[in-house]
């Protein structure tokens, strides 16, 4: 009798050394994807703390419109700087100039919609950080993001992208 209780001990101490193994391997696992995450929520962090810095730098004027022709050959630059295919860019529209609110009448306003469809946010990253090297007058006003249908389930996670930019410049 004393055997089969020692059996029954030894067994379930092994049960329980199983279980807390068990247990330690899944915690260190959610541990490390905490890790992560918080890895990514502290790049997102910077990066919204970017943008809106750069918003609320003061704003730079243009001597004069840019003509349509301009916006897409520097859409278009920029798309092929951050590695975004041309396919991707879906729209450019220029939206009617008008005059700066509260202001003389001495500057108008030039904005600029852009759409892209399904890019990856570091692609979208590059094309806003070469954006704002190359066309420091051109400051963004609105971005929406919204998740892109998946083509796979192992592909990568896309996004269609909106961006407004305006630009101020002196009217004549």
């Amino acid at each position: 009798m004393k055997r089969w209780l020692d059996a029954v001990l030894v067994l379930a101490l092994l049960s329980a050394l199983v279980w807390c193994s068990r247990e330690l391997i899944s915690w260190r696992s959610a541990a490390a994807r905490a890790t992560v995450e918080l890895g990514l929520l502290s790049s997102t962090e910077a990066a919204a703390a970017d943008l809106v810095a750069w918003r609320a730098r003061p704003a730079l004027v243009s001597e004069s419109h840019t003509p349509s022709q301009l916006l897409l050959a520097m859409v278009s630059e920029a798309g092929n700087s951050a590695g975004i295919a041309a396919a991707a860019i879906k729209s450019v529209e220029g939206e009617r100039d008008r005059p700066v609110a509260g202001g003389s009448g001495a500057f108008k306003q030039q904005s600029l919609r852009i759409q892209f469809e399904a890019v990856q946010l570091p692609e979208f990253g590059r094309f806003l950080n070469h954006w704002r090297n190359e066309n420091p007058t051109w400051s963004p006003t609105k971005i929406e993001l919204s998740p892109a249908a998946a083509a796979r389930v192992d592909s990568p996670v896309k996004w269609n992208c909106w961006a407004v930019f305006e630009n101020v410049y002196l009217a004549r």
